[in-house]
């Protein structure tokens, strides 16, 4: 490993860090671009209680005292305590030289439990800003399924249902339908 701290500027040259179960290597100039790459093929050596395998990719960046960067994830047979994903792939960007601090949040589970209760898919996405966020949900179980969306404001500290994914539900085997609720 090559790295160099001056004038508050870090650059990094081919660092490795190995460990039980772990292995990490970054690469780049904290305020331009650090790309970093990350194998876990044993959570439980840096999470207690967990399981699984994964890796990350990405980069970050601080400048000018504005953090940003992304991040890509993907996990196989993870748990900890009462939650287990079989299939667990994450992206996530965040950008705070971006007007509003642009967040941008995508996450699915293939094959999950909460408890007793299965989910067959699950699926998430948060996309905005600090102050304003739009959230929309999709799950399918064996029950059925369940998709919702939703706004916020933390300016006016408002929440509502997002018009454009209203709240609706399904049991097993009938098509999707808007009888659980319709958005407001």
């Amino acid at each position: 490993m090559l790295a160099d701290w001056g004038d508050d500027h870090l650059s990094i040259k081919k660092a490795s860090l190995q460990g039980r179960g772990f292995n990490l290597t970054a690469d780049g100039v904290l305020d331009e671009r650090l790309e970093f790459e990350a194998r876990v093929a044993d959570l439980s050596a840096l999470l207690p209680d967990g399981q699984g395998t994964g890796s990350a990719k990405g980069w970050v960046r601080w400048r000018n005292r504005k953090l940003g960067g992304q991040i890509l994830f993907q996990g196989r047979d993870l748990s900890w305590k009462n939650v287990k994903g079989g299939t667990v792939d994450l992206e996530a960007d965040y950008d705070q030289e971006k007007k509003d601090t642009a967040i941008d949040l995508k996450a699915r589970i293939k094959k999950g439990t909460y408890d007793s209760f299965p989910v067959d898919f699950l699926n998430l996405q948060v996309q905005g800003t600090l102050a304003r966020q739009g959230i929309t949900f999709s799950a399918l179980t064996p029950q059925g399924t369940v998709q919702a969306g939703l706004k916020g404001d933390l300016r006016s500290k408002t929440v509502a249902r997002d018009p454009g994914h209203p709240i609706r539900g399904n049991p097993p085997g009938k098509g999707l339908s808007s009888a659980v609720s319709r958005g407001s």
